[in-house]
């Protein structure tokens, strides 16, 4: 009486199941990596449009800035506020 073994011994079903398994794994890690580069591409965009944005808002609040003083020359105050920079000045070491 023949006894049934779990493992096929065709050695040409085994190559199959192995060539296929390849395939498929080399296919879903094509398309990961495709997936991966699209996102990075629109992550950079969006993070170029947030520096670009960053940068007009700054800008704009500086010639605002400047506008309220009377132009790009602001006027030299009498008083000097410099007390909040009292102990870096005390600190710097000339070479």
């Amino acid at each position: 009486m023949k006894k049934k073994t779990l493992i096929n011994n065709n050695p040409l079903k085994l190559r199959q199941y192995v060539i296929l398994s390849i395939l498929i794994w080399t296919i879903l890690i094509l398309f990961l990596l495709r997936w991966d580069k699209k996102r990075m591409d629109v992550e950079a965009i969006n993070r170029a449009y947030i520096y670009t944005k960053v940068g007009f808002d700054k800008d704009i609040l500086y010639r605002r800035w400047a506008s309220d003083h009377g132009g790009v020359y602001v006027p030299i105050l009498k008083k000097r506020h410099q007390i909040h920079i009292y102990h870096i000045l005390k600190t710097v070491i000339f070479l």
